[in-house]
């Protein structure tokens, strides 16, 4: 509820121990301040995600409606002209249409607090419309029944206040909970408590405790404790009344006097209960200036009526006389009492003129009136009775002392039977929550055994999984062992195979033998040393770049030169060799793969020209395009015809297929592929054009571990 109880429950409660609690009204939509609505997402992005800790624009459309509503009504009850007056100014700057009917909610109270019980009505029953007509509006509902219940103790109508306070409840106990369910529940609580269902009233207020600290709504926890010290107290459970004051006063606000007003009230007829008067009058003394804030209201009937009641056990009959006639006067005001506070005043005004002037004509006249069997109507009587049978023995009227013992010890024992059936149903409710928290205790234990095995199970297929990666590592590590065994396997038969064609063409070291042999005598004719000297150098060169990936470039083109120089010298000046090698390739160091150009000129001599005439030409062009080489080999010979002739290791193709299986290999290991193609001039043009492209950073290495080389862009 958002209306406080201050005049609701000492309305309720009598005048003699009527002080009971009137928590500081809880604003109904104060939770929205601390809701923070998660975006489906981290969960879910992260959880994901920032928007967990963000507000949708409604969120803070709420909370600053709660922050308002809350400061406009602290002031309900003290100065409803004054709160009514904002709150209609507040209206005004409100475009939520729920949120305005909340407001005018309050205006009604206000004017119920003014008096003006007619207006209040029909705003309720505006609000109320309005509400049937939006059935999704079950929050402003929900308030609306709890303002209701206010209404209905005001006018002293108990069954429809909890008609009212239970409906509102039904309608506010539904996710996400709020402090509006707080308010319903403390005041349901009350109630409650005021009609002896003191079982139930503790439920709820144990319920309000951990609605209190979920919504984070510490300010109210004095009041709750309060509540709760006082059904304690109302089971003659001292030890757990004191345990809960105690709380309560960890937790009062500084403000709110309203609650230091009830504490004070509620330890004062603890106090009494035990037979503590001193310290009882001290509680009462303490509550007066707070009552004092609140003038013409039901605190200050109560406060004067246990402080004369208090005087009057103690015998000090001046100062009851003066906190009584304090009382009537206060009642004569209009504040209005139920029966049960009537009869408590009468009762309390009664003995004290038993003890002033000994009029008991009236006085043992005065019957209980039957309100039921509540804890606070059975101990008023008993008080009652009690204060008849000491007057009686005091003044030797025996007989009717005997009497009037005897209704003492029956509304006595039914007090103490009310009590321990409470307290019964006390332990039976805690027996229910002790079985429910050991059954939660065993399903608990139950999921942690689950999750634990699901955690076993999970190292398992973890451990596993990481084996089957260390088989996997293993296998591909001896894969790739083997994949380089084969490779290399396969460099050494292309060496094998390079060998071979040397071998086939000519011995090399029987050569130089022979020309070991021979050379000096040979050194006096000129015309034989230079043709023999070329032999020389090309032989050397062959045998030495057969062995080798990649060579030089620069290398390759001197041994060709004297390659054709020595084929010249043999057979001719034909074919001519056109050389065209610009200079940036002649100015780095670039590697080609090894007797490549060697290979692709010898093969067009033989092949290209079989009756070499004047005009058959060879042009080798090398050139640097984008840092890449480009190399090209052009006859104007007869042409490429791979299928004619036979497959001997001397004829046709068998140079160039080692040379395309060659960088095959090197292509695997390459980002960028070297590219090799051969294809004849297209007509009028006749002959065979060969060409190469190297790209640049091209790697002549395997990882059998061959030679380690690249086509570099550095200059020598």
């Amino acid at each position: 509820m958002t209306v406080k109880l201050d005049y609701v429950e000492a309305m309720q409660r009598g005048g003699g121990r009527p002080a009971h609690r009137a928590p500081h009204s809880p604003s109904p939509w104060r939770w929205l301040c601390r809701l923070r609505l998660l975006p489906a997402a981290l969960m879910v992005l992260g959880v994901v995600w920032p928007m967990a800790c963000s507000r949708q624009p409604a969120a803070s459309a709420d909370d600053d409606f709660e922050t308002r509503i809350e400061h406009l009504t602290d002031s309900l009850m003290t100065r409803p002209a004054r709160t009514d007056s904002l709150l209609a100014a507040f209206q005004q700057e409100l475009t939520d249409s729920a949120h305005w009917w909340q407001a005018q909610v309050f205006r009604a109270t206000a004017r119920l607090f003014r008096g003006d019980t007619t207006g209040a009505l029909n705003d309720y029953h505006r609000v109320a419309r309005w509400t049937e007509a939006h059935p999704t509006a079950a929050r402003t509902a929900g308030v609306l029944h709890n303002h209701l219940g206010v209404y209905h103790l005001l006018g002293g109508r108990t069954a429809e206040a909890t008609t009212e306070f239970e409906q509102s409840y039904h309608l506010l106990n539904r996710p996400p909970k709020s402090a509006a369910l707080l308010a319903t529940a403390i005041n349901l609580s009350d109630l409650y408590m005021q009609q002896g269902r003191l079982p139930e009233a503790t439920a709820l207020m144990g319920q309000s405790l951990v609605l209190c600290d979920s919504l984070g709504l510490q300010r109210h926890r004095a009041g709750i404790e309060i509540v709760l010290g006082q059904i304690y107290m109302d089971l003659q459970d001292f030890g757990r009344a004191d345990y809960f004051f105690s709380r309560a006063r960890t937790h009062l606000q500084p403000h709110n006097r309203q609650d230091h007003y009830i504490l004070l009230a509620a330890e004062g007829n603890c106090s009494f209960f035990r037979g503590r008067y001193e310290e009882a009058l001290r509680k009462f003394s303490e509550a007066l200036p707070y009552a004092a804030t609140a003038p013409g209201s039901l605190w200050s009937v109560v406060i004067h009526a246990n402080l004369g009641e208090v005087y009057l056990t103690l015998g000090r009959l001046d100062e009851a006389r003066r906190e009584l006639n304090l009382c009537r006067a206060a009642v004569d005001s209009g504040v209005p009492l139920s029966e049960l506070q009537h009869f408590y005043v009468k009762s309390l005004t009664t003995a004290l003129e038993l003890e002033e002037s000994g009029d008991t004509s009236y006085a043992y006249s005065l019957t209980p009136i039957d309100l039921g069997g509540t804890a606070t109507s059975l101990r008023y009587y008993m008080l009652h009775y009690d204060r008849l049978r000491s007057y009686a023995a005091r003044h030797h009227h025996y007989e009717r002392a005997y009497h009037f013992e005897q209704l003492a010890h029956r509304y006595g024992d039914s007090l103490r039977s009310l009590s321990a059936r409470h307290r019964t149903a006390q332990l039976a409710r805690d027996y229910r929550r002790d079985t429910t928290i050991l059954r939660q205790q065993v399903d608990l234990a139950a999921y942690r055994s689950r999750v634990a095995r699901q955690n076993f199970i999970i190292v398992i297929c973890l451990l596993a999984f990481f084996g089957v990666c260390i088989v996997g590592l293993v296998g591909w590590y001896f894969y790739s062992r083997h994949q380089q065994c084969r490779h290399r396997e396969q460099v050494d038969r292309m060496n094998e195979l390079r060998m071979s064609i040397v071998r086939n063409r000519m011995s090399p070291h029987y050569v130089f033998n022979v020309l070991g042999t021979f050379l000096p005598k040979v050194q006096r004719f000129p015309e034989i040393d230079v043709p023999l000297e070329l032999l020389l150098d090309v032989l050397r060169g062959n045998l030495l770049f057969s062995g080798k990936m990649a060579v030089p470039l620069g290398e390759e083109v001197a041994l060709v030169r004297k390659f054709m120089q020595l084929y010249n010298l043999c057979h001719g000046c034909h074919p001519q060799v056109d050389w065209q090698v610009d200079d940036e390739a002649r100015a780095y160091a670039v590697y080609i793969p090894a007797m490549a150009l060697q290979l692709t000129v010898e093969n067009a001599l033989k092949h290209a020209f079989p009756r070499p005439g004047e005009g058959d030409t060879i042009t080798v062009c090398i050139a640097m395009h984008h840092d890449d080489l480009h190399m090209t080999i052009t006859d104007n010979g007869k042409g490429y015809d791979p299928g004619a002739g036979s497959t001997t290791p001397r004829d046709t193709g068998t140079g160039l297929r080692l040379l395309t299986r060659t960088l095959d290999i090197f292509n695997r290991y390459n980002d960028r592929k070297a590219a090799f193609s051969i294809h004849n001039m297209p007509a009028p043009l006749h002959g065979t054009r060969v060409s190469f492209v190297i790209p640049s950073g091209y790697r002549y290495e395997t990882a059998a571990g061959g030679d380690k080389m690249s086509l570099s862009v550095e200059p020598k």
